[in-house]
């Protein structure tokens, strides 16, 4: 994510996310993130759209970061 920011259209071929513009807030609805992912109700997040459509909470991205130290 840091590296989109940086970079806005980041050229390292591996990379998830594709440019600064997948990285947006908004209210998700029902079905669109992993099971017990972000916020309940629809409320704003920020998510992270990856090249392969996926979306992740910004929030289960950190806290896997912040587990795994």
């Amino acid at each position: 994510m840091a590296e989109a920011f940086k970079h806005h259209k980041p050229a390292r071929p591996s990379i998830t996310v594709a440019s600064s513009q997948h990285i947006i807030t908004i209210a998700s609805g029902w079905g669109e993130l992993r099971y017990g992912e972000g916020k309940n109700g629809g409320d704003e997040q920020v998510l992270v759209i990856r090249k392969d459509g996926e979306k992740r909470a910004l929030s289960s991205i950190l806290q896997d970061a912040f587990d795994a130290c």
